[in-house]
């Protein structure tokens, strides 16, 4: 009998992105406390690992599946925004400039635990303030990093993403699934 896959997050697009490639897992939510100011590399390596650490705990025998994905500019984590204003902010912020947007997962079975990333680049193209308006009448920021989707309404200010759209969107499942095959299916 294979043993059970957790997905520890509830990020509807990590969950697609895995369903999408053929995996079967049930989701349960950690309740660890993100971190979101520091070294980006450390942030994400220390955020994937505490809701795997999480939720390890409850499925012991589990292969657990956790993830992190934020944007990182001029200094910056950009978390999920708190309110419309702040939406607002980070995509002036964004406009006519370039981010890197770090995701990351971490894996662990049977003792074992791997962390991994990828680093893509996205690049805004200019976004007037009627369009940010409108945009933030759509609330598809909501939940989101950075406060926007890059495929959803905010696509249309993405001039282009060099690396994984996959990792921008919430999940590096190129990444990931050379992992799984080193490190579950070996």
């Amino acid at each position: 009998m294979s043993p059970k896959i957790i997905l520890a997050s509830a990020s509807p697009r990590r969950s697609s992105i895995l369903s999408e490639n053929g995996f079967k897992f049930e989701v349960y939510k950690s309740q660890f406390q993100e971190t979101k100011t520091g070294n980006p590399e450390l942030i994400l390596k220390k955020n994937c690992l505490g809701k795997l650490e999480d939720v390890s705990k409850k499925f012991p025998k589990a292969i657990i599946i956790s993830g992190d994905t934020f944007p990182y500019f001029k200094g910056s984590i950009y978390s999920k925004p708190g309110d419309e204003k702040e939406a607002g902010k980070f995509l002036r912020d964004f406009s006519s400039n370039s981010q890197e947007v770090f995701s990351g997962f971490a894996l662990s079975f049977e003792g074992k635990t791997i962390f991994n990333f990828v680093v893509s680049e996205v690049f805004f193209r200019e976004i007037s303030d009627s369009e940010i308006a409108n945009y933030l009448k759509t609330n598809e920021w909501r939940g989101r990093s950075g406060g926007y989707a890059c495929r959803g309404e905010a696509g249309k200010f993405i001039e282009k993403i060099k690396g994984s759209v996959a990792a921008v969107e919430g999940f590096p499942i190129e990444i990931f699934l050379e992992t799984w095959k080193k490190f579950i299916l070996k």
